[in-house]
C-alpha cells in the first residue's frame, strides 16, 4: 500500500500482535514450569479470554466514541507498562492471572480502535486489500510471536527477555500509530454506534451466519480450529516433557515447524481460495488441523509408518539432528498444523467478507470473534483435568475425533435459519 497513514497503522498493528501472543506463550510456559500441572495453563487461557466475551462489546462502543490516536496509543502504552511490570516483579500465579486478564481488558479497547482507524487512512476503493493485510498482519503476529520470538528465547534465556520485548513490541505499536496525522478528523465522520444497537449486532450476526449454510460452517469449522490450536498450545509443554520427553521449554520443536507451515498457509491461501472458493479452503484446512491433532496423538504408530511404510529414514535424520525419532516424526506433523491454521484463518475472513451484506460484516466478525472465546471455555477445562491425569496425547486423540465427529454430524443434520431483519439502531 501507497500510504504512509496506513503503513504506520499496520506496522503498529503487527508489532502489538506478536508482543501480546509472544507475551501470552511465555506466560503459559511459566506457568507449566511453576505448577507442573495443565489445568492451571487453561486457566490462563481462560483468563485472558473471558474479558473478549463479557467486555468486548461494551468496550468496542466506548472506543467508537474515544478519540483513535489517542485510544491507540494508550493502550498500547499501558500493555507495556503490563509487561515490564511483570518483568521487575516476576509476580506469582494469581498475579499471572491478573496481569493476563488485565492486558485482555485493556485490548478490547485497542482493536475496535483499529478497526474504526482503517477507513480513514485508505480511500474507499483500497479498503478490501488494506482489510486483508490487516487480517494478514494478525495471523503473522500470532505465528512470529506464539511460534518463533516466544519459544527461541525461553529455553537458553528464561521469560524475563520475552517480557522486556513485548513491552518494546507495544511502544514500538504505540510510536508508529502516534504518528498518523488527522486520524480522528476522519474518524470522527463515521457516525457512533448506540451501546443498546451495538449489543444487538450478536443477534443480528448470529441470524446472518444460521441463514447461510456456507457461512455457519465456515463459523462452525474456524470455532472447532481455534478451539483445538487452544488446546495444543496449553497442553505442548505437557506434551513436549511427557511425550517426547524433553523439557519442557523446547517446544521450539514443534512451534518452529508449525510457523514454517503457517507462512506458507498465508502464502498460498489466497491462491487456494482463489482455485477452489474460500470456503472449501476453510473445510479443507480444518480436516487437516484435526487430523493432524488426532496423528499427534498416535506419535508412536506414526513414526513406525513413516519409518516402514514410507521408507523415509526418520532415524537417520534424528542422529543427523541430535534428537529421537520421535521428535523428528512430530516435527513434520507440526508442519502441516501451522499450514491448516493459517488456511482457516485466512480463508475465514475472505469467506465471511464475500458472502455477507456489507451493513452486516461488522456483526458477523464480531459474532465469529466471540463464539471462538466462548465455545472453547468448557473443552479447554475438560481436556486440561484430564490432562493431568492421562497423558496428553489422549486428550488430543479424543478432542481431535470428537471435533472430526461433531463437524460430520453437524453437516448432516444442520438446516439453515430464514433471515431476519437487522435490528436498526436507536
Amino acid at each position: 500500500m501507497r500510504y504512509p497513514r496506513f503503513r504506520r497503522l499496520l506496522a503498529g498493528r503487527m508489532a502489538g500482535m506478536t508482543a501480546e501472543n509472544g507475551l501470552l506463550y511465555s506466560l503459559l510456559i511459566a506457568l507449566v514450569e511453576r505448577t507442573n500441572s495443565s489445568f492451571n495453563a487453561v486457566l490462563l487461557i481462560i483468563a485472558y479470554s473471558v474479558p473478549a466475551v463479557v467486555f468486548g462489546p461494551f468496550a468496542g462502543a466506548l472506543s467508537d466514541r474515544w478519540p483513535k490516536r489517542t485510544t491507540l496509543v494508550t493502550t498500547n502504552l499501558v500493555r507495556a507498562g503490563l509487561c515490564a511490570a511483570l518483568a521487575l516483579t516476576r509476580p506469582g500465579v494469581l498475579g499471572i492471572y491478573l496481569v493476563i486478564a488485565l492486558l485482555s481488558f485493556v485490548g478490547q479497547f485497542n482493536s475496535p480502535a483499529e478497526a474504526a482507524a482503517l477507513p480513514a487512512v485508505v480511500t474507499e476503493e483500497e479498503y478490501g486489500a488494506a482489510h486483508s493485510l490487516f487480517e494478514l498482519a494478525q495471523v503473522m503476529g500470532q505465528v512470529v510471536g506464539m511460534a518463533l520470538i516466544a519459544p527461541i528465547i525461553l529455553k537458553p534465556f528464561g521469560a524475563e527477555p520475552v517480557y522486556v520485548l513485548a513491552a518494546i513490541g507495544f511502544v514500538y505499536a504505540g510510536y508508529m500509530q502516534a504518528r498518523i496525522p488527522r486520524l480522528d478528523k476522519a474518524a470522527r465522520l463515521r457516525p457512533h454506534q448506540p451501546l443498546r444497537g451495538f449489543l444487538d449486532t450478536y443477534r443480528t450476526g448470529w441470524d446472518t451466519i444460521r441463514a447461510d449454510r456456507t457461512s455457519f460452517f465456515v463459523v462452525l469449522d474456524f470455532v472447532l480450529v481455534t478451539t483445538l490450536l487452544k488446546l495444543v498450545v496449553v497442553l505442548m509443554p505437557h506434551y513436549v516433557y511427557r511425550v517426547l520427553h524433553l523439557d519442557p521449554t523446547a517446544t521450539v520443536y514443534i512451534a518452529a515447524p508449525a510457523a514454517v507451515g503457517g507462512v506458507l498457509g498465508l502464502l498460498i491461501a489466497p491462491w487456494l481460495g482463489a482455485l477452489f472458493s474460500h470456503h472449501r479452503v476453510v473445510t479443507g484446512g480444518f480436516w487437516l488441523y484435526a487430523v493432524v491433532v488426532w496423528l499427534l496423538g498416535l506419535e508412536v504408530s506414526v513414526a513406525t509408518f513413516v519409518s516402514q511404510q514410507i521408507h523415509l529414514n526418520i532415524a537417520g535424520l534424528a542422529e543427523k539432528l541430535g534428537i529421537s525419532s520421535l521428535v523428528v516424526s512430530v516435527m513434520m506433523l507440526a508442519v502441516p498444523l501451522g499450514l491448516a491454521f493459517s488456511l482457516v484463518g485466512v480463508g475465514t475472513r475472505a469467506a465471511l467478507s464475500s458472502r455477507t451484506p456489507e451493513e452486516r460484516q461488522a456483526a458477523v466478525f464480531g459474532t465469529q470473534s466471540a463464539a471462538a472465546e466462548l465455545f472453547s471455555l468448557l473443552p479447554l477445562l475438560i481436556g486440561g483435568a484430564i490432562a493431568d491425569i492421562a497423558s496428553p496425547r489422549y486428550v488430543l486423540l479424543a478432542f481431535a475425533s470428537v471435533a472430526l465427529l461433531a463437524e460430520l454430524w453437524t453437516r448432516f443434520r444442520y438446516r439453515p435459519r430464514q433471515l431476519q431483519p437487522a435490528r436498526q439502531p436507536a
